[in-house]
């Protein structure tokens, strides 16, 4: 590392290098600042890069996105047409390292710098480091994501007395073989709980999805989408995208108030059976709703 990055006040500091570390450098870059992004892993893309290491959250081996390529990519660098309409984590990657190649920002990213202090003295911020180094510069972009930190419930009062293991989704890397024949619970309705459900719904006997606070469900892929319907499968995102179509009950499934539990059951699809917004495919996602204590009857028969 040069020694003298150290010693000039630089225009902007930017930390973290993940997907918007990425473009904040790039457009400080074009406005002629002296920037330098640091990234405390050993690798950009944030979230997006694999790692086996638990205490890091991050994508499954299995990730791919929520919205397809072409929501997905950047305005001024798209993705290449051979990508897929839901891009893995692989894809993810090696197309932010292309951003990279493509608008020369590598050289102004520094990896394995973690920061552990930000604090402003006389005008301008002094960025320290976990080994004792120090950058300073007039302006600073905080790009460290939301994700860094588990938001664990493991001293919930709600999961006192569950005598079983309580894992993170950040923890969840893959789903192992011997988790086959199991019953779980996903408590939570984000994508992250959803990735986690798809795959347990795979290998375990039941799976429990509890979303405490109601949530919508949209196929990613569907025939027949107005205004022009043909037999094409067209991707959801595509079309509500430049559009604001007319959604049918037959393609959506709302959950108007907090759901207990839904209990996922694998099943082969039936005829025009709808897949969670996870594209599920091939299988179908059977609900059965639960009563707030647990019990047999609809949520809205019991009295609990």
């Amino acid at each position: 590392m040069d020694q003298s990055e150290h010693e000039q006040l630089l225009d902007v500091i930017i930390i973290g290098a993940g997907w918007s570390g990425l473009l904040a450098c790039k457009y400080c870059l074009a406005e002629g600042l002296k920037t330098l992004a640091l990234e405390g892993r050993d690798s950009l893309g944030g979230v997006w890069s694999f790692t086996e290491d638990r205490s890091c959250p991050g994508v499954m081996t299995t990730t791919e996105t929520t919205s397809s390529r072409c929501i997905t990519e950047i305005s001024d660098f798209p993705m290449p047409v051979t990508y897929p309409d839901f891009p893995s984590h692989h894809d993810i990657i090696a197309y932010l390292k292309a951003y990279c190649a493509r608008f020369d920002l590598e050289r102004h990213i520094r990896l394995g710098q973690q920061v552990s202090s930000v604090q402003k003295i006389d005008g301008a911020w002094c960025v320290m480091l976990a080994d004792g180094f120090r950058y300073n510069a007039r302006n600073i972009v905080v790009c460290s994501g939301v994700h860094q930190h588990p938001n664990t419930v493991s001293d919930d009062a709600k999961f006192n007395r569950f005598a079983g293991e309580i894992l993170h989704s950040s923890e969840v890397k893959a789903i192992p073989p011997d988790y086959a024949g199991k019953t779980f619970v996903v408590w939570g309705g984000g994508e992250s709980a959803s990735d986690v459900t798809l795959e347990l719904s795979k290998v375990a006997d039941r799976v429990y999805w509890c979303i405490p606070n109601g949530q919508w469900f949209v196929p990613k892929v569907v025939p027949n989408w107005p205004p022009f319907p043909s037999p094409l499968r067209k991707v959801v995102d595509h079309t509500s995208a430049c559009a604001a179509p007319v959604v049918t009950h037959s393609w959506l499934l709302a959950f108007h108030q907090p759901v207990s539990a839904v209990d996922v059951r694998v099943q082969r699809p039936r005829s025009g059976g709808m897949a969670n917004g996870r594209a599920v495919q091939p299988f179908f996602l059977q609900q059965e709703f639960r009563g707030a204590c647990g019990c047999q009857k609809r949520r809205g028969d019991c009295q609990a």
